[in-house]
């Protein structure tokens, strides 16, 4: 099924659930059975560890979370090469000669290319909290920092160039 922009899971990405061994730090995964985690196996894989839920429950967690805020960052951060077109589009409101087609399109415009921005926003609200020394989970949180400068950058530009165009009228 083909996702749309406006669907949830742009922020709360579907994720494999795993865990990591309180010894050894390897990957284990974890079913899901009847809205329950449960572990396959009670054994590590990689080092041979007895492990226990209570163990590995905490640290699935933070997996989860970890990896959902990783995987949105991803996505919200690739919708950047849009300001292009976003700049592009701004500077065709010279092309009108009328000022409602100039204020309608700008209008259009700025409705449109607001989602990103807002999406920066909603992904701080949700994932931007948390104290997690993770390096991937950084780095995701800097990208969509700097997103955020962009299209907020963009925004202050075409609001410029609006200023700008209905000074010259």
């Amino acid at each position: 099924m083909k996702k749309s922009f406006f669907d949830p899971e742009i922020l709360n990405p579907d994720v494999s659930i795993f865990s990591s061994c309180p010894t050894c730090q390897g990957l284990i995964p974890i079913k899901l059975k009847d809205a329950d985690l449960c572990l396959e196996e009670r054994i590590c894989p990689h080092c041979g560890i007895e492990i226990y839920e209570n163990e590995i429950i905490e640290a699935a967690g933070k997996n989860i979370v970890t990896t959902q805020a990783i995987s949105s960052a991803n996505k919200i951060a690739s919708f950047d090469m849009a300001v292009v077109v976003f700049l592009g589009v701004s500077l065709l409101t010279f092309l009108f000669n009328q000022v409602f087609l100039t204020i309608l399109f700008i209008g259009l415009t700025l409705t449109a290319w607001t989602i990103p921005l807002i999406f920066c926003i909603r992904w701080f609200h949700k994932h931007g909290r948390w104290l997690l020394n993770d390096e991937d989970y950084l780095s995701a949180k800097s990208e969509i920092k700097k997103s955020g400068l962009l299209w907020s950058a963009a925004h202050l530009l075409n609001i410029l160039l609006t200023i700008f165009r209905v000074s010259q009228w």
